[in-house]
């Protein structure tokens, strides 16, 4: 467990994985007015058509676990 478990510290996550979390009220939100919720993150590649299978298996799981927001969305 951790201080944010405890409700002894604070923590910036993506929403994506503490979804359940603050759904139950385990987590509550807090500085929503000083942290904004859309932080940008780009992951860069060269060329598509080579791209390593697991290099599309990260980005695909990147997405899923930072809260599932697409390219431009």
């Amino acid at each position: 467990m951790d201080a944010r478990s405890h409700a002894v510290g604070i923590g910036l996550l993506p929403q994506g994985p503490v979804t359940r979390q603050l759904r139950e009220g385990a987590l509550v939100p807090v500085l929503e007015d000083v942290v904004g919720l859309e932080t940008p993150l780009n992951l860069v590649f060269v060329d598509r058509e080579f791209m390593p299978p697991r290099m599309r298996l990260f980005i695909d799981r990147a997405i899923e676990y930072l809260g599932g927001m697409a390219p431009g969305g």
